[in-house]
C-alpha cells in the first residue's frame, strides 16, 4: 500500500529536488506527512493517528511527526519525516537521540528523501558556524554525486555506538517515487 500511495500521487520533483522545499513553495513536508498519515491509517489495529506530537516527560523532549496508537491509546508506531532540506547531518542528534532517551519499545521509522543518483541541484543548508552541516560544506561534489550514499555513510558512522539500542529504529528512504526500507 505504501508504494502504491507514493507511486500514484507523487511527482518526481516533490521529493527528488528542492523545488518544493523553498520559501513560498514549501510543500514537500506537509504533503508527504499527509501521504504517510494516509498509509498509517491503513495499518491493522490503528485507532488514533496524532500529528506533530510534543512528548515532554521526565526531562525528555521528543517531537515526532506522526504517532500511531491503538484503541486503548497504546503507542504502536512513531514516524518522523525528513524532507530534502532536513535529510542531513541532524538525523542522529535530532531524531535518534531523543527517541532513545524517551526509552519506549515502540517501532520508530525515520523517512528520508534522498536521491540514489547524481543530483547536481542538490542543496546543503545550515552550514554557517555552529550549524549541523558546517563540516560537510566542502563536500558538495561528493554529496551531489549520490545524496543517499553520502548521508547514509554519515548516519552509519555517527550511530555505530548505539547499534545495540537501535533494534526498533528503521529507515525508509523515498527516492523520487521509489520507497525502500534501508539498513544501517
Amino acid at each position: 500500500m505504501c508504494q502504491m500511495v507514493f507511486t500514484t500521487h507523487f511527482n518526481t520533483q516533490l521529493l527528488g529536488t528542492f523545488q518544493y522545499t523553498t520559501t513560498g513553495n514549501n510543500l514537500t513536508h506537509p504533503r508527504t506527512i499527509g501521504y504517510i498519515t494516509k498509509v498509517a491509517w491503513g495499518i491493522q489495529n490503528v485507532a488514533i493517528v496524532d500529528s506533530d506530537l510534543r512528548i515532554n516527560e521526565g526531562g525528555v523532549k521528543f517531537q515526532p511527526d506522526i504517532f500511531v496508537r491503538d484503541s486503548k491509546n497504546r503507542p504502536l508506531l512513531v514516524i518522523d519525516y525528513e524532507s530534502p532540506n532536513s535529510s542531513d547531518a541532524r538525523i542522529p542528534s535530532k531524531n535518534i537521540k531523543p527517541y532513545l532517551k524517551w526509552g519506549k519499545s515502540v517501532p520508530y521509522i525515520i523517512v528520508t528523501s534522498l536521491p540514489k543518483k547524481s543530483s547536481t541541484g542538490w542543496e546543503l543548508r545550515y552550514t554557517s558556524k555552529g550549524s549541523y552541516n558546517r563540516t560537510h560544506k566542502r563536500k558538495m561534489k561528493e554529496i551531489r554525486s549520490n545524496p543517499f550514499e553520502y548521508w547514509f555513510k554519515i548516519y552509519r558512522h555517527k550511530i555505530k555506538k548505539w547499534n545495540n539500542k537501535l533494534r526498533n529504529v528503521y529507515f525508509v528512504n523515498i527516492n523520487a517515487k521509489k520507497v525502500s526500507l534501508e539498513t544501517l
